[in-house]
């Protein structure tokens, strides 16, 4: 191998220089002159262990490659050898002359290709900076298992592998911390998944179907359908699963994403089935849900609902709109869809919120209505295309003959071949009510 233009020739011949010099002290056969002799054997080895591991920290870069070439496994060898040179130099300084002439010799050797340059040796070589290594990949295997206790401690020079030591040490650390936030969400899904309709009541000469599907772990939509009869002479309502008298439904919509807006919903829901069990009409209901967000909500949240009431022996609905629509409303009389818009503002928007319900509407058979968040809506395909309301009217006059489920299904399933089945951007939530 050539040697190194410049200092790297001088610093060369300086080093075989000195070794020459070694060798000459060695003559004398006097004990004192043995002991002189070991002295300037020292002094003359460390110098030269210096001289050349300077030199072979120059030749870094091609050492590396040829220790690429020639050793199976090679091109992870580069960090490798550059490691050796590293720590070479540092031994010769300040660790005992036998272990820097032993790592010189051998980088040297693996470098200039003489004879030392054996399987044995790098592989004795190759051990000393592997093993370390190889320690800390079986740990990384087991943190990813799952396994975050506490491995084995690391003894090693190699600084890089204290500082992967101590990664492994926070990582561990931080994992713990996101398993349990993920249980926690886990938990606090199950318990809003809870909260929907186990059952949808039954109710004479009507078809109704709710769906829900967040898009994190917990939601900011929620909907609900309660069945209620009011006997002569009770106070309040009972909460019934078959032959209900009045039904009254929720379908709400929380600013935001995740486990804030999943409590606000929650709230609405229990209170309107408190309002319902203490026999509130509708603008009563709204009025005191009204009340309570305002009172409960920090600036800049708000929740959009939809409040209807169906009276099962009228056929008649009736329901009020605070930001949630479009509402859309299928005449099986005129085979036309009609759009109808929202009554007000948000809940916990204004203090005096004016309810004012409007005129109760008469549902034929075959009448369908239909109430949706703005995650449906607002869908995109994988080109960016919106959903929009004109799809869902198209899905709605399509499958009109079918019972409420059938609509729902028929809607999850066009949405899903929109959207090419992508995980939901926003909570989508739907409510279809169809009269026999």
């Amino acid at each position: 191998m050539a040697e190194a233009p410049g200092r790297s020739a001088s610093t060369s011949r300086q080093a075989r220089a000195n070794r020459a010099n070694a060798a000459r002290s060695t003559g004398p056969t006097s004990s004192e002159g043995k002991a002189r002799a070991s002295r300037n054997a020292l002094h003359h080895g460390l110098f030269a262990a210096q001289e050349e591991n300077t030199l072979l920290a120059g030749r870094a870069g091609k050492l590396a490659a040829r220790l690429a070439a020639e050793v199976p496994g090679g091109p992870g060898l580069p960090t490798l050898a550059a490691a050796i040179a590293e720590k070479t130099i540092e031994l010769s300084r300040f660790r005992a002359l036998r272990q820097a002439a032993f790592l010189s010799a051998e980088l040297r050797a693996a470098a200039e290709g003489s004879v030392v340059h054996t399987p044995e040796t790098l592989a004795r070589l190759a051990r000393r900076f592997s093993r370390p290594i190889a320690a800390l990949v079986a740990e990384s295997e087991r943190i990813s298992r799952g396994d975050l206790d506490g491995g084995p401690s690391m003894t090693s020079r190699i600084r890089e592998v204290h500082l992967l030591t101590d990664a492994h040490g926070r990582m561990r650390g931080s994992l713990k911390t996101l398993l349990r936030l993920e249980g926690d969400l886990q938990v606090a899904r199950r318990i809003q998944q809870d909260t929907l309709p186990e059952q949808i009541p039954v109710v004479p000469a009507f078809d109704i179907d709710g769906w829900n599907e967040p898009a994190d772990e917990t939601g900011g939509d929620t909907y609900d359908v309660i069945g209620c009869r009011h006997e002569p002479g009770e106070d309040g309502s009972r909460l019934v699963a078959t032959d209900a008298q009045r039904v009254v439904l929720l379908l709400a919509d929380a600013s935001g994403h995740g486990v804030g807006p999943a409590l606000s919903v929650t709230q609405v829901r229990a209170m309107l089935r408190m309002a319902v069990r203490v026999g509130e009409d509708l603008a009563g209901i709204v009025h005191h849900l009204n009340a309570q967000l305002c009172a409960d909500l920090t600036e800049g949240r708000f929740v959009t609902a939809w409040v209807g009431e169906l009276d099962a022996r009228e056929r008649t609905l009736r329901s009020f709109s605070c930001g949630q629509g479009p509402l859309l409303f299928y005449r099986a009389a005129a085979q036309a869809c009609e759009t109808i818009e929202t009554d007000t503002v948000p809940l916990g928007c204004l203090d005096d919120l004016a309810v004012v319900p409007r005129d109760a509407i008469r549902m034929e058979p075959g009448d369908v209505f239909v109430v949706l968040s703005d995650g449906v809506i607002d869908a995109e395909s994988a080109t960016g295309e919106r959903f929009g309301t004109p799809r869902v009217i198209d899905v709605i006059v399509s499958a009109r003959e079918g019972s409420a489920e059938e609509l729902m299904a028929a809607l999850r399933q066009a949405l899903t071949m929109f959207t090419g089945g992508a995980r939901p951007d926003d909570d989508r939530t739907a409510v279809v009510i169809k009269c026999r």
